[in-house]
């Protein structure tokens, strides 16, 4: 038996099968460069269609911990609470930090981490990109 909790694992085929799908949004945590396309990381750059996008640093203050709750819903209130929001980055390990902020400081029910992330996304020939 695995003691992994996939409810909380998104992956290509399940975003795939929800791109525009008005219940399921996408938060892209990597840097501007890597959202926009110009700083390439993968065999190709941008982003997947329709991702919105939040540099992770800015859930953290100055001196490195997480802002105050307050700030963090104004950075990230205009995520659907009904619904899914699934984060990525590069590799999985800041969208990792983005999933824990949403889930366990501002409370959303359904948040999902792709860990596969732009390094499987942006290394497959067949999936959609926006720059």
């Amino acid at each position: 038996p695995s003691d992994t909790d996939e409810s909380v694992r998104a992956t290509r085929e399940e975003i795939e099968s929800r791109l525009g799908d008005d219940g399921f949004a996408l938060l892209d945590v990597r840097t501007t460069g890597e959202y926009a396309g110009t700083d390439v990381r993968a065999a190709r750059g941008g982003r997947i269609p329709g991702a919105r996008h939040l540099f992770w640093k800015e859930c953290l203050a100055s001196d490195g911990a997480l802002k105050s709750k307050e700030e963090l819903a104004a950075l990230l209130g205009d995520l659907p609470r009904e619904g899914t929001v699934a984060t990525y980055c590069q590799l999985g390990v800041r969208a990792a930090h983005t999933w824990f902020v949403l889930r366990h400081v501002l409370g959303y029910a359904n948040v999902k981490s792709y860990d596969g992330s732009w390094q499987e996304w942006g290394n497959l020939r067949e999936t959609a990109i926006e720059r």
